[in-house]
Parts: structure tokens; C-alpha cells; sequence
């Protein structure tokens, strides 16, 4: 009996620690409505919901076509073969944030191909984004030793300011890798 308990505790142990991830990189928005009366414009941030998951970009001031190139990993159970992947964007306020508009899209979770994605949202303009799945790893981008496990590539301009986000890196990691506490790593290129 004692090896049975010690076999099913291994099986959902494994379980546990294998799940799907699905890296997303909020690139840009387009041709957004204006929210703020004053500055005839708005101040956009893009929230990504996968499931109970959610996952929000910076803002960007006064913009209507704002370029986020900002992305996450969100995990999944590989027994899932779809999933719905939701895309909103509301305009960042003191008071309360307005809402923008929405997307959707129902994702294949056994797709490994990078996919790039313009979809309309059901109020005006548009937000364009890219997604990889990775069935079956045992975390996202980074691995727990603070190595890439692959790249996604993003498109850049010149004078770019390029930010990663370390929220999903252990505090050890990101002083290793920053030599201080901050929590994101930037370049320019």
C-alpha cells in the first residue's frame, strides 16, 4: 500500500509540475477611440485574460497607437486543447480606468508555431499581438536557473527603450541579474 501512495503521489506531483505555457507579447494597438476630453486622446494599457489569469501591460500617455512590445507566459493543463484568450484595452485614469474596447480569440493549445495576430476590437480600432504555446514545460520564457529557454522575436525601433518583465523571476535572480531589487531589466537599442 505504502508504494501505491508513494506512485500517486509522484503521478500528481508530476502532473503538477508539467503544464502548458502560452508566452504572449502585446505588441501594439491601432486607430484607438479617444477617452480623455481634455487631451483628446487617451492613455492605453492592453489586459490579457487567460482563464483566471490576467496580465496588464504598461499604459502609454496620450496615445492612440500605442507600442507596448510587452509580453507574458501564462500556464495551462496540457489535457486542454483550446482555450479563449482575451484581449482588452481600457484607457489608464486617476479616478477609474475607461473601457476601450475588446478582442477575442480561441487559441490551439497543440500549436507550437509563432503566430502573429491583428484582430479588431468590438468598439473602434484594432490590437495586434503574438503568441508561441508550448504544450508541456515545466515554466515560461526564463528557466528557474534565470535562463532563456527561447526567444520570441518583437519588432523594434531604433532609440527603443526595451523592457522585461521579472515578475514570474525569483528575487534572488532578478539581483543577480540586475545587481539591486529592481523588477524589470531595460536596454535601448
Amino acid at each position: 500500500k505504502d508504494k501505491k501512495d508513494k506512485k500517486d503521489k509522484k503521478d500528481k506531483k508530476d502532473k503538477k509540475e508539467k503544464k502548458g505555457v502560452l508566452d504572449v507579447i502585446a505588441i501594439s494597438a491601432a486607430g484607438l477611440k479617444k477617452s480623455d476630453f481634455l487631451s483628446r486622446s487617451s492613455d492605453p494599457y492592453c489586459l490579457l485574460v487567460f482563464g483566471q489569469q490576467k496580465w496588464k501591460t504598461n499604459w502609454i500617455k496620450k496615445n492612440l497607437n500605442p507600442i507596448w512590445n510587452e509580453g507574458c507566459s501564462f500556464t495551462f493543463d496540457p489535457s486542454v486543447k483550446s482555450q479563449t484568450l482575451l484581449l482588452k484595452v481600457y484607457d489608464w485614469d486617476v479616478e477609474q480606468d475607461d473601457f476601450l474596447g475588446q478582442a477575442e480569440i480561441q487559441i490551439d493549445l497543440t500549436s507550437t508555431d509563432i503566430h502573429e495576430k491583428t484582430l479588431a476590437l468590438n468598439t473602434q480600432g484594432t490590437v495586434t499581438f503574438s503568441y508561441q504555446v508550448e504544450p508541456s514545460k515545466k515554466s515560461g520564457l526564463l528557466s528557474s536557473h534565470g535562463k532563456p529557454l527561447k526567444t520570441i522575436p518583437i519588432r523594434l525601433n531604433w532609440g527603443d527603450l526595451v523592457l522585461f518583465n521579472m515578475k514570474n523571476i525569483s528575487g534572488a535572480t532578478v539581483s543577480a541579474a540586475t545587481q539591486n531589487k529592481w523588477n524589470h531589466i531595460g536596454i535601448i537599442i
